[in-house]
């Protein structure tokens, strides 16, 4: 499916580990991205500052989610 997708596409963990990417961005990148650290592979810094609140338990609950219309509640229940 994320191959299906025209713009490049990486899928993260909590910890910002590679989970998947797409063909665009392993055509970018190399094939050998699973796993790896986002920051290894992309380091800019206002990306950097982007992705790292949005990993935090600040963002889950009453941060990034909030904006996007999801309920905290639902959220903190999915993380038990």
């Amino acid at each position: 499916m994320l191959d299906s997708l025209p713009i490049p596409v990486l899928l993260l963990n909590k910890n910002l580990a590679i989970v998947d990417s797409n063909r665009q961005t392993r055509d970018l990148f190399g094939p050998e991205l699973a796993g790896r650290s986002v920051e290894s592979v992309l380091r800019d810094p206002d990306f950097l500052a982007a992705v790292h609140p949005a990993t935090t338990q600040q963002a889950f609950i009453g941060g990034v989610h909030d904006r996007v219309g999801l309920d905290p509640r639902d959220i903190a229940r999915d993380n038990r």
